[in-house]
């Protein structure tokens, strides 16, 4: 019990002192950066998020997501979700998240590109589309900074059990613009 209590005491000094970032030496990234073992993730918490869902549009209520990058310099990753409410407070909204590298152009699912796309109905991951898993299309960041991700993604997505309906969807006219 003694080690647990020395180790909240010294996490609440760090939290409090600031672990160096004061106005002569700010966080990169802004204050919604967290940096740990050479790799920094900005935190995106505004922004917009739209689709086409199976030929509906789809308008994300709340949107999220983060850029991640190696301190050495290498491309890391951009996380992207947004989730929108279901028609009545009974029906399950969408929730559309994807991965892509951190890099601008146009990302396609295949095996070389580590690029996922998954849609949720509610809380259950119903459809997506990885190198392990049937589907395809694309994602595209036209701009990549460490605080503003903008782009456009294009996918059709599988059914992950046999007995589900439909047994794939189809996202077209996607669009996000996340920043801090």
């Amino acid at each position: 019990m003694r080690p647990l209590c020395a180790l909240a005491a010294a996490l609440a000094l760090t939290i409090a002192c600031g672990g160096g970032n004061t106005p002569t030496s700010p966080t990169p990234g802004g204050p919604n950066a967290v940096t740990a073992g050479g790799f920094t993730s900005v935190i995106l918490t505004r922004g917009t998020m739209s689709a086409t869902v199976d030929g509906a549009p789809w308008t994300a209520m709340t949107v999220s997501g983060s850029t991640g990058t190696f301190n050495d310099g290498r491309p890391g990753a951009a996380l992207i979700s947004g989730m929108a409410a279901g028609a009545t407070p009974f029906t399950p909204g969408l929730f559309i998240r994807i991965s892509a590298p951190l890099s601008v152009g146009t990302h396609t699912f295949d095996d070389l590109t580590p690029l996922s796309f998954s849609l949720s109905e509610g809380l259950s991951l119903r459809w997506s589309a990885d190198a392990f898993r049937p589907g395809g299309g694309t994602v595209t960041l036209t701009t990549v900074t460490p605080t503003r991700l903008t782009g456009t993604f294009s996918v059709t997505v599988g059914a992950h059990a046999a007995d589900m309906s439909p047994q794939t969807r189809v996202v077209t006219n996607g669009t996000f613009d996340l920043s801090q």
